[in-house]
């Protein structure tokens, strides 16, 4: 009944509002409707940032972030505050995992501000994360709740298993300095893989034998999905069961998704915050 009146209301806002106003409203409705089940639930955060739930496991991989440039998405304010403040569905997050340092993956205040109000979190992310968090004004109060990743490596904080994944950032001419970690969490069995910025290299991707890994879901840039060099590198070296791919770029959603669907006809397309994909 509860659910029947919420709904409802929901109609009878979205009846009155401007186009804008209803999908901000959908958007909204779509995250709050995660709720603990026994069903992996991935949800869309903004660029590479996704929400990872199951049963009561809650992980945040690249979400919390600011505005950087136009180009990427970001999210909104309203989002980004329930994240930090640990309100629904946000509540009690297990792990907050960074990829690396830059500022459409990223936000230093934004991360300090969530561990602060959420002391039981744990953020795993590079040396350069932690030196990020450092010049926070929180630093010396979240300093425990910080895990720094150096290698490849398995660790279970929370009793979820990671494992971690040394990779090297997209175009090593330009970025080489920027330390780039990818990780496969286990949740309750199922496998979820993100790697960040990751380089398109069979001879960076191969020695992980990513494929004995059973993955569930890789949840992969776009870059990873728009061509023949790509595809063989997913299929050969990673073999997921289902690929969403995430880090496109604003203007670009209806481009981007024909571009991916010449290759991988079954993936998953994240290009709106909110948007939500059960396994």
């Amino acid at each position: 009944m509860k659910n029947l009146i919420i709904l409802l209301l929901l109609f009878i806002v979205m009846a009155c509002a401007t186009p804008s106003q209803t999908k901000q409203a959908l958007q909204e409705a779509n995250l709050n409707n995660t709720s603990a089940s026994s069903t992996l639930t991935i949800t869309y955060i903004a660029n590479e940032g996704v929400f990872l739930q199951k049963k009561d496991k809650k992980v945040l991989i690249d979400a919390l972030h600011e505005k950087y440039r136009p180009i990427y998405l970001y999210p909104s304010t309203k989002l980004r505050l329930k994240m930090e403040k640990g309100l629904f569905p946000f509540q009690g997050v297990d792990l907050v995992l960074v990829s690396h340092l830059h500022g459409d993956h990223f936000g230093a205040s934004s991360c300090a501000r969530q561990l602060k109000n959420n002391p039981q979190t744990t953020l795993i992310g590079s040396k350069q994360i932690r030196d990020s968090l450092q010049k926070t004004s929180l630093f010396s109060a979240i300093q425990p709740q910080i895990k720094v990743a150096t290698q490849t490596e398995p660790i279970t904080i929370h009793d979820i298993p990671v494992k971690i994944l040394k990779i090297a950032h997209v175009n090593k001419y330009r970025y080489g300095w920027v330390q780039n970690f990818g990780y496969i969490v286990n949740l309750d069995g199922q496998k979820v893989l993100h790697i960040g910025d990751a380089e398109v290299s069979k001879e960076i991707f191969a020695p992980f034998q990513l494929p004995k890994e059973n993955i569930e879901v890789a949840v992969l840039p776009i870059w990873f999905l728009v061509s023949s060099k790509g595809k063989q590198l997913v299929t050969q070296y990673i073999r997921p069961r289902h690929i969403i791919a995430s880090h496109i770029s604003v203007g670009d959603e209806k481009n981007a998704t024909r571009r991916i669907k010449q290759y991988f006809p079954q993936a998953i397309v994240f290009t709106q915050s909110g948007q939500k994909a059960t396994f």
